[in-house]
């Protein structure tokens, strides 16, 4: 069989995602592993463009995912030779369910990849716009005020 009749195959895939996912921004590609619940064979898939948008905060580590993809041929420089590398790249997904993982004292960067963002424009998830939070704090303290004259009032 040559490469070109197998670009025509179609893999139907069910397992669980292995490793943490990484999404590329400027590619906008999400690169993840994942292996069946049976045989703990790790498989490498790529989705791309509006996919991985779409999946690159739901699909975690330990994510049950059902998934259909085609192979995808790229030659890759290890060791000074050249390699065929085969890749899954992912055309349907479908995340079925949760499982519960230990993701280990954040040792590796890529966890905390999207929660972080370093060059956009939406800032750290733990920080907090001065401007926005004085505006916060105003309205609360309105809110408590108008709530004590009712009281009163009453």
């Amino acid at each position: 069989m040559s490469r070109e009749e197998d670009t025509y195959a179609i893999l139907e895939f069910q397992g669980y995602v292995c490793e943490v996912p990484n999404f590329d921004r400027d590619k906008t590609t999400l690169e993840f592993i994942a292996a069946p619940a049976s045989t703990k064979t790790p498989m490498r898939f790529i989705a791309k463009g509006e996919k991985a948008k779409a999946f690159k905060t739901m699909l975690h580590k330990g994510c049950l995912i059902q998934l259909q993809a085609i192979p995808s041929n790229r030659i890759e420089e290890w060791n000074g030779e050249k390699v065929a590398v085969l890749d899954w790249e992912v055309k349907q997904i479908s995340l079925l369910g949760r499982r519960k993982v230990n993701l280990g004292k954040f040792n590796d960067i890529r966890i905390l990849d999207g929660l972080m963002p370093l060059d956009s424009e939406v800032e750290d998830v733990g920080y907090i716009d001065p401007e926005s939070w004085l505006r916060f704090e105003k309205k609360r303290q309105n809110a408590s005020d108008t709530a004590k004259r009712r009281k009163e009032d009453d």
